[in-house]
């Protein structure tokens, strides 16, 4: 294992040596290209220049504390270990940070958008040491990922195969979906460990949401779209402390036909004129709803095929509509307005 420091200016972080790498701060040049054994440091002597990186951009860890200048291309940078960025240079990278290796490290970004981070080839365990904030996704397929309570937004989630992954206290927000419409997808194969955290999908367009659960248990998810019009489809017999959907305008939530969710909370709450619809994955099969004690007293919902179990009382409150096929659910025997005797005196009068 060797340090390699950039002194090349503007140029590319390739397989050829040259004279872009020093042993040293502000060194002579002439070292070897890093490989994945060398930690690889971009600073305040590395100049303002623009660091191109290629297929063989690859580091054991990467350090750019001091430096001012750009690191670009579109192949990833390739780590085995850990990543800390300086707020001050200027990530225009669209390849993000690719982790691999059988150590780990922590991933300090210090505010900049390294667009994506997937872990593919990895057994080591990497860990936040900041918020991150990521315009494309995050996709951990191999080794271990933990938030250590720091909060993350991405456009979409995506772990998959004998992962290990810790979310803490930690807001997981999708703000968007991929090119499946998914904006969590996890396999049944993932130990997780979701800890006091929230899963939110924020995506305000009207393409459905998809949450690809796959039958392991959440603490908080929460479908927050605002205005838009796009649904939540939920997939997996899943375990939820709090099921939340506060979205004001008119969308639906699909539940997958004979699965149950289980929940301690179920916060969804439709509006006047906005009803939110829980429909099954599979028309006339039941979707079921599971809550162990206790009562859910939601309004303005547009239920069907409905199964509403558990033990707890289940009430459609003011504004609901049984559309069929629900067993368990309590309706209003009147859909409309609450009757109001002032109002209809005052009518009187004025007549």
């Amino acid at each position: 294992m060797a340090s390699r420091y950039w002194v090349g200016g503007t140029a590319a972080w390739d397989i050829t040596a040259g004279t872009k790498w020093a042993t040293t701060s502000g060194g002579a040049g002439g070292a070897a290209a890093p490989t994945s054994a060398d930690d690889v440091f971009l600073d305040g002597s590395s100049g303002s220049g623009t660091v191109t990186t290629s297929l063989f951009s690859t580091c054991k860890s990467l350090t750019t504390t001091g430096f001012t200048g750009t690191l670009a291309g579109s192949s990833a940078v390739q780590c085995s270990g850990s990543v800390t960025l300086d707020a001050g240079m200027t990530w225009s990278n669209t390849g993000g940070v690719s982790f691999n290796g059988v150590v780990g490290g922590t991933i300090t970004t210090n505010g900049i958008d390294v667009r994506t981070i997937s872990s593919f080839t990895a057994t080591g365990t990497w860990a936040l040491g900041d918020a991150l904030s990521l315009s494309e996704g995050l996709a951990w397929i191999s080794g271990s990922f933990a938030t250590a309570n720091f909060n993350v937004t991405a456009k979409y989630f995506n772990f998959q195969n004998a992962t290990n992954v810790s979310l803490g206290s930690s807001t997981i927000t999708a703000t968007g979906i991929d090119g499946s419409n998914q904006a969590w997808s996890i396999s049944s194969s993932v130990t997780l460990a979701a800890g006091t955290s929230t899963i939110k999908f924020t995506d305000s367009t009207a393409s459905d949401k998809y949450f690809v659960g796959a039958g392991l248990t959440y603490n908080n998810l929460w479908f927050a779209p605002g205005a838009g019009t796009g649904g939540l489809v939920v997939s997996g017999a899943n375990t939820f402390n709090d099921f939340k959907d506060d979205g004001s305008a008119a969308h639906t939530i699909q539940f997958p036909a004979t699965l149950t969710q289980t929940v301690s909370s179920f916060t969804v709450n439709g509006s006047a004129g906005n009803l939110i619809s829980m429909r099954s994955s599979s028309s006339g099969s039941q979707f079921t709803l599971s809550k162990s004690s206790g009562s859910v007293s939601r309004s303005y919902l547009d239920i069907k095929d409905s199964a509403a179990t558990g033990g707890a009382t289940w009430t459609a409150g003011v504004g609901s509509v049984n559309s069929g096929n629900n067993t368990g659910w309590i309706f209003p025997s009147f859909a409309g307005p609450p009757f109001n005797p002032l109002s209809a005196f005052a009518h009187l009068i004025v007549r």
